[in-house]
């Protein structure tokens, strides 16, 4: 499969997004433990039990995200423009068949890198204040998730075709 129909099939599974296709580049980023599975089994150690828990799905998240940071870093730095793609998560049975990745190697997200044709305003975030905790955790965060919902529905309203319901996790 050419790298073109593959990309398309990844659209396809991670929500339809066209950009995927549409961009320079296209990146898929993967927590993987499978490297140290197989280390342990040359070792003849079991390790199933660590590499199952959340630790290791943390670290491997985590890694994975070290390393998309520093390319869009980079990318960015170069005039290009960069786009996380999430909705790998929404495909990543089906994604990753098509990219034959192994048992515990998992999609994080996707990256596309290009030079973009317009520049969109960055997407709001919830403010600083609403997130650095001092001491204590705020839980108290009702008003502060529904000004953040209303701000990102008329962020996305803004850009043409793109959805306006409501974006609360």
């Amino acid at each position: 499969m050419a790298d073109q129909e593959l990309k398309q099939k990844i659209a396809e599974h991670a929500g339809n997004q066209p950009f995927i296709t549409e961009g320079g580049h296209f990146f898929v980023f993967c927590a993987d433990v499978n490297r140290h599975k197989q280390m342990a089994e040359d070792l003849d150690m079991d390790i199933s039990e660590t590499i199952e828990g959340i630790d290791a799905a943390l670290v491997g998240a985590i890694d994975a995200t070290l390393a998309a940071q520093n390319l869009v870093i980079a990318a960015e730095s170069m005039g290009l423009g960069v786009c996380y793609i999430g909705g790998v998560r929404d495909g990543i049975i089906k994604i990753s068949e098509l990219l034959d990745i192994p048992e515990y190697v998992f999609p994080i997200f996707g990256l596309v890198v290009g030079y973009p044709n317009e520049r969109d305003d960055s997407k709001p975030r919830i403010p600083f204040e609403d997130i650095y905790h001092t001491n204590r955790y705020n839980s108290n965060t009702k008003e502060i998730i529904k000004q953040y919902d209303e701000t990102t529905k008329l962020y996305y309203a803004k850009r043409s075709g793109k959805k306006t319901e409501s974006y609360m996790v």
